[in-house]
């Protein structure tokens, strides 16, 4: 499944469990535990859960124990207003079209950030031995997923936020936009808890990777028959990543050739050295002869095509955090609470339409600089209402006015007044997009969007664009300088249909002289395109010595090679004779 530009995708190379540093001073191992920080902020305390990289010991990562519903002012009013929407709606119901069935879309922001002026006080909180280098950051996030605790019988309402945005204000917190739709029974449940002055408890599990030490894995690989690896030995039996690199050799253009050409001198050699006729060797026939998995003998050049190959490997585990709290408006006035709770999407009533924002991710190697939305409504004679929204990643989505807007409404009046008996079927709305990147050309959308989707006058976020992820966890980056043959720069090149996307990749310098090393990079590229065939890529590997070594799949179409649009490079990617 593609990962899309929705989705926030931070992804870190660090082992968040108990580390051990060095104390500079006594040169002793001394092993820290994650532990609990209180910070008080006014009459509110604020719990922060603090994590060691070990890929890193001054680095530390903090996550947020207690996240709040994020507040903000409109038209710069003192009253501030909390980031919520609760549209409740009445749809037919598929099962019996007789009667309808009542649900509710619910999106909000929740600050789970931590400012600068906390950061400090975390870091002055750090045993002393490890304070004086130390970096405090906020836990780089892999999803994030939202539960609700019903309250009269402990079960949970589920929101998985596949949809979600993570921004940096000015203050310098950050927050998280959660979207989910909710059934009949549930809706009356939550409507029922806001409005008064109750609340209903959630939990927000964050979601992390990890990398493990070291594993390896051994398997025989069958290039006569594509695809075919037995004789798997190792602990991750079922990872996927390294199944299809595994795979992938089978198809890999530079090893047939070499095959072949292997093939065909074997064949000359046998030819001269034995008065009987030899079958010719054919690549084309591979998958039909029968392959030699023993030793093999001069007489048999089929079983060179079965290889054992070690390989040795690092991997990403999914490690879960959870933090609670009460989301309620029983502090804010009835006008805040009516504003925040539509009611008027009732289906023998429909006077609004309403279109969700989509919620983008602030992935800095994207480098999104702003994004921009023409909104028309309209049929197929007519345009009724026009609207722009602008997103940026200090302020999240803002209309014309500049006030926060991430739900844009429309009136339907005027669609309704037309004859017919449903011109709301004949309803769309036509969106023009640009996505404005800091280094890359600008990527431009066109799409058209019904006004009922599932039977409501209510869009689901929409989907802009997807991301590649190149991973370049298991590249050996940190040899010696007086290595010649080191690994130096990697030089990427993406074709995306038209667009062209460049990059390099290597080691850069990073807080306190330390070396940081290159993890994922990814990239936005057009909405369908891997699956099209239309996503290339040129990449290149630059050593100590001057050789330019090229990936094996320069120039080819990376769908035919590559389930999803994740690429895992290993050293034998570019420890290889220069072409």
């Amino acid at each position: 499944m593609l990962k899309t530009i929705f989705l926030s995708l931070f992804f870190c190379c660090f082992i968040l469990q108990p580390a051990q540093c060095e104390d500079n001073k006594s040169e002793v191992k001394e092993v820290v535990k994650p532990f609990e920080v209180t910070v008080k902020k006014g009459k509110t305390s604020i719990k922060y859960l603090m994590m060691r990289s070990e890929s890193d010991v001054n680095q530390w990562y903090c996550a947020k124990m207690s996240p709040t519903l994020y507040e903000y002012k409109a038209d710069r009013k003192a009253i501030s207003e909390p980031a919520l929407s609760f549209i409740r709606f009445q749809k037919i119901d598929p099962a019996n079209p007789d009667k309808l069935v009542e649900g509710a879309i619910l999106e909000c922001e929740f600050d789970i950030g931590v400012d600068k002026s906390t950061q400090n006080i975390l870091k002055n909180r750090l045993p002393f031995s490890v304070r004086n280098l130390a970096r405090v950051n906020l836990l780089p996030l892999n999803g994030l997923e939202m539960v609700f605790i019903r309250p009269s019988d402990s079960s949970e309402l589920k929101i998985t936020a596949k949809e979600f945005r993570t921004k940096t204000d000015k203050e310098g917190t950050t927050t998280a936009v959660f979207y989910g739709i909710l059934s009949s029974s549930d809706a009356v449940l939550l409507n029922a808890l806001l409005s008064n002055t109750g609340g209903v408890r959630y939990r927000i599990e964050y979601k992390y990777n990890s990398v493990s030490e070291p594993e390896k894995i051994v398997a025989n690989i069958d290039y006569g028959k594509s695809k075919n690896i037995y004789g798997i030995k190792g602990e991750q039996k079922d990872d996927a990543a390294l199944l299809s690199h595994l795979a992938g050799k089978a198809k890999n253009p530079r090893l047939l050739q070499a095959v072949k050409a292997k093939s065909k001198k074997s064949n000359i050699e046998q030819e001269s050295s034995s008065n009987t006729e030899q079958e010719p060797f054919d690549i084309r026939n591979i998958g039909h002869k029968k392959i030699n998995r023993g030793k093999g003998t001069a007489n048999s050049t089929i079983s060179e095509l079965v290889e054992t190959v070690e390989l040795v490997y690092k991997t990403r585990k999914e490690k879960v955090i959870a933090a609670d709290g009460l989301i309620t408006l029983a502090n804010y006035p009835d006008e805040i609470r009516n504003k925040k709770m539509f009611t008027d999407v009732s289906y023998d009533d429909w006077k609004f339409a309403y279109l969700m924002a989509p919620t983008i991710s602030a992935r800095s190697d994207l480098q999104i600089e702003e994004i921009s939305l023409n909104i028309h409504l309209c049929d197929n004679k007519h345009v009724y209402e026009k609207r722009k929204i602008l997103w940026k990643g200090d302020s999240g989505w803002c209309d014309e006015t500049g006030n926060p807007s991430s739900i844009v409404k429309f009136s339907l009046e005027d669609i309704l007044s037309n004859s017919g008996k449903s011109p709301l079927d004949k309803a769309f709305f036509k969106v023009s997009s640009r996505i404005k990147f800091s280094k890359d050309s600008d990527m431009i959308l066109e799409t058209e969007v019904p006004v009922l989707s599932g039977g409501i006058p209510i869009t689901t976020p929409l989907v802009m664009a997807d991301v590649i992820e190149f991973d370049f966890i298991n590249l050996f980056w940190d040899a010696l300088k007086t290595d010649t043959k080191r690994l130096k720069r990697i030089d990427l090149t993406a074709k995306d249909g038209n667009r062209t996307i460049k990059r390099s990749i290597e080691p850069k310098p990073g807080y306190d002289r330390q070396v940081e090393y290159p993890q994922i990079l990814c990239l936005a590229v057009n909405r369908g395109n891997y699956e099209k065939g239309k996503i290339k890529a040129n990449i290149y590997f630059h050593t100590a010595d001057g050789k330019r070594v090229g990936w094996d799949f320069n120039g080819l179409k990376l769908n035919e090679y590559f389930d999803i649009p994740y690429f895992m490079f290993f050293d034998e990617d570019w420890q290889k004779a220069n072409d």
